[in-house]
């Protein structure tokens, strides 16, 4: 994310549960082979299943690996800048 210009030091992965779901208006769930949460029907829920790039592949080199991560915030980035075409 540095790359692109975006800080990500301070922030870190967060359970479903330390949110107050009943208060959100769109949920993103970018999940691909784990199970997506479940919301109430009320949340509006966008799904962009997305390879997790932090699986473990035996013999990828790091800059494999380093390209999975690019992969996936470009396709997120992308996503991102046509919602808020749309909002």
């Amino acid at each position: 994310m540095k790359e692109v210009g975006i800080d990500i030091s301070s922030h870190h992965s967060k359970s479903i549960d330390t949110f107050s779901v009943g208060e959100l208006d769109l949920v993103i769930t970018l999940c691909a082979e784990e199970v997506c949460p479940v919301l109430p029907a009320k949340v509006r829920r966008l799904h962009w299943p997305t390879p997790d790039p932090a699986t473990q592949d035996a013999g990828l080199t790091h800059e494999e690996v380093l390209a999975r991560f690019r992969t996936a915030r470009d396709a997120i980035r992308a996503r991102m800048e046509e919602l808020r075409t749309q909002l």
